[in-house]
């Protein structure tokens, strides 16, 4: 694939480059701008002292000046040599033709001062004309004056100004230009290393821990601290990204090992019933029925231990932002008719109507893990209170259970993984540990908490903080 294999520039290369070619193309652009300008003035001062040299000289004899053409005596035929002579100026030539393009009259040449070909003029509608005869020996500035006549064609006053000084002006501009010129565009070039090494070191700093992320090292860290906001930002993402990555794959990782080490005992149990009908324990019905319920009820463990895992998996990769306000009257209403169709204990509600920053279906599942474990350790036909107090900016949300309770020691493992204060009665009643983890979990990932108050023998109770809508 030819642009796979198409070396693309670096950032350091095209800064370098911009950097380097703008400003010289502009310096070059204002180069011949200003060149271009000195010219125009030169020419156009050469002009306007040709034309004046003229006008005056013709006032002094009685002719007609100001913007108009200057006005030809009567007999300047006759005084053609005179008048030129008069006109010049030094380092001028002066020469008068007639309408038919003789020369009439003209000054003496400027001594060392070339005198230029014929012919110096061409007819023109306007004040003069002009024009620049490049020769690297005798350059001149010529301009052709016609003069106003009653009658007849004009003749015209050719004015030669020497174009040296006017050229060794424009050439030494152009060398300090080129000078100078050159002195910034090695200023710019040295300024656009430097600019491009500060602007890309921490970006090459970036992509170095990129690097490090790819080859698996997940300990990588930007920490980018210098450079612009932008790159400061993009460490930080980068950092947040990475802590993201790292955080799902240890919660990825801690699920396959819980798994696998939960998934064991039934699988075990499972193998052995199965052995045991392998083995021709089918034909007693008593011993058939007995494996059959087993392997049913360790096949109902593992689903519910997977469904589990999966939930605490999804609760601990969830952002930690809630999403909407949620009435909680209504919400603690409706679990407590989950709690009355599901068993025979009976149920309090001291809730005033008050809504937090929650999600509906994370706060219903933890509410209901909660009321389960209420059920499931206290006696039937006894009394579960949910209730809801603000406390502040916040609202707590609290499930009183008549229970058996938790011992100060157990109280503070209840929150780990497949932790059980009772293993016996864990196996009796279904549990799988991951309950209140669970919980725990999915308040986290809402800006929530919670912390149990137990006293063995008299019950536990559940207490839940969330932020409180205005």
């Amino acid at each position: 694939m030819p642009s796979a294999a198409r070396r693309r520039p670096s950032l350091r290369q095209v800064l370098i480059f911009w950097y380097t070619v703008l400003p010289a193309l502009g310096l070059l652009v204002l180069g011949l701008g200003v060149h271009a300008m000195v010219r125009y003035h030169l020419v156009r001062t050469g002009e306007l002292r040709a034309f004046r040299m003229v006008m005056d000289q013709l006032r002094d004899e009685g002719g007609r000046g100001g913007r108009r053409r200057p006005h030809a005596p009567a007999d300047l035929e006759l005084r053609a040599r005179d008048l030129a002579q008069n006109m010049a100026e030094p380092w001028t030539l002066v020469r008068i033709y007639g309408p038919q393009g003789q020369l009439w009259g003209a000054s003496r040449a400027p001594r060392l001062t070339p005198v230029p070909p014929e012919p110096l003029w061409s007819p023109s509608d306007g004040l003069w004309s002009g024009r620049i005869l490049e020769d690297p020996e005798r350059p001149w500035q010529v301009v052709a004056i016609p003069l106003s006549t009653r009658a007849g064609p004009d003749p015209v006053v050719v004015v030669a100004l020497s174009w040296i000084p006017s050229r060794d002006l424009l050439t030494a501009l152009s060398h300090y230009q080129l000078l100078v010129g050159s002195g910034i565009l090695l200023l710019l070039v040295v300024f656009s290393l430097l600019l491009a090494r500060r602007l890309t070191r921490p970006l090459e700093g970036l992509v170095a821990v990129a690097r490090r992320v790819e080859a698996g090292d997940l300990t990588a860290r930007a920490h980018a601290s210098g450079g612009t906001e932008e790159i400061v930002r993009l460490g930080g993402a980068i950092d947040s990204m990475v802590d993201r990555l790292e955080q799902m794959i240890a919660v990825q990782r801690r699920f396959v090992a819980d798994a696998s080490h939960e998934l064991k005992t039934p699988l075990t149990s499972i193998g052995g019933m199965a052995e045991m009908l392998h083995r021709g324990a089918d034909a007693d019905p008593h011993d058939r029925e007995l494996a059959i319920q087993t392997i049913e009820r360790e096949v109902d463990r593992m689903s519910r231990l997977v469904s589990d895992l999966l939930a605490l998996s999804r609760a601990e990769q969830e952002t930690p932002e809630p999403s909407s306000a949620v009435a909680v009257r209504p919400l603690l209403q409706e679990t407590a008719a989950y709690v009355r169709a599901r068993s025979a204990h009976t149920v309090e509600l001291a809730a005033s109507e008050l809504s937090v920053w929650a999600r509906p279906d994370a706060l219903e599942r933890v509410l209901r893990n909660l009321v389960d474990n209420a059920v499931k350790y206290s006696s039937s036909g006894g009394a579960i209170r949910l209730a809801a107090n603000p406390v502040g900016d916040r609202v707590e949300i609290r499930v009183e259970d008549q229970g058996i309770g938790i011992s100060s020691e157990d109280l503070e493992h209840v929150f780990e993984r497949f932790y059980r204060s009772d293993p016996a009665r864990s196996r009796e009643t279904g549990g799988t540990g991951l309950g209140l983890p669970i919980v725990a979990a999915l308040l986290a990932s809402m800006g929530g908490q919670i912390r149990l108050e137990s006293t063995p023998g008299k019950g536990t109770t559940a207490v839940i903080s969330l932020a409180r809508t205005l």
